[in-house]
């Protein structure tokens, strides 16, 4: 059994060589992604600003597409993980639960965002890959539009458009939180976005003004007090 400890570490100690040689060319590849197209990048320019050895970037990826195909994978499976568990999570819940739950859920989602800042701002930029913001997009509206629906007790006029715009909505939100250098919190940011959309829904059952108690002059002002981008607000609030 003790004769196991030494392999075990030098299992370790390639693992964690192997994740910083990754991570190496990944923030290399980001850092030109943001520069110009994917088409524009090579695998010399890669691994000199990775300073790394040609070879050792064919060890793991065929080639620039392949590279991307891989990053874009892995997060495509941390959101796949985090929405199955929200489904699980969904079965065996309340409404009133699930209500509370839905800003977790959205607050993890920002997590991801954050925590994956550099990829997702090359995705939001010119030179993303507008392919794959349709498979992350699918994957969410397939997974949550029937969580949608319960947690506002019925259908309501316009569904299918009222879904569209709100998913455009909080992609707006996940883009500006990224250009403000997430000065908001995931759970912030999460809150902010579940006020907006609870309060639209609201007021598309009832085809009632927006309910002030959610958009309140205080309100606003809590919501927006730390946005650098909203001067002007802040100013006339």
């Amino acid at each position: 059994m003790s004769g196991d400890l030494p392999l075990k570490g030098i299992y370790m100690k390639e693992d964690r060589r192997i994740r910083k040689t990754k991570e190496a060319l990944k923030t290399s590849f980001l850092t030109l992604l943001a520069q110009k197209p994917l088409n524009q990048i090579t695998v010399k320019e890669i691994v000199i600003l990775a300073d790394i050895n040609r070879s050792t970037f064919y060890h793991y990826y065929l080639d620039v597409f392949d590279m991307q195909s891989q990053l874009e994978e892995d997060i495509y499976n941390q959101f796949l993980t985090l929405i199955q568990e929200n489904i699980e999570k969904k079965r065996h819940s309340s409404k009133e639960y699930l209500r509370a739950h839905s800003v977790d859920f959205i607050a993890d989602i920002c997590t991801i965002a954050k925590e994956n800042a550099a990829f997702c701002r090359c995705i939001f930029s010119d030179n993303g890959d507008i392919a794959f913001l349709h498979r992350i997009n699918d994957l969410i509206e397939l997974n949550t539009k029937e969580l949608f629906n319960e947690l506002f007790h019925r259908n309501y006029k316009s569904g299918f458009y009222l879904y569209s715009f709100i998913k455009g909505g909080v992609i707006g939100i996940l883009k500006r939180w990224m250009d403000t250098d997430f000065v908001q919190t995931p759970q912030e940011i999460s809150q902010i976005t579940f006020d907006l959309i609870s309060s639209l829904i609201i007021s598309s059952m009832t085809n009632a003004p927006v309910d002030p108690t959610l958009l309140s002059k205080d309100r606003l002002q809590e919501l927006y007090a730390n946005d650098p981008l909203n001067p002007i607000l802040k100013k006339n609030l």
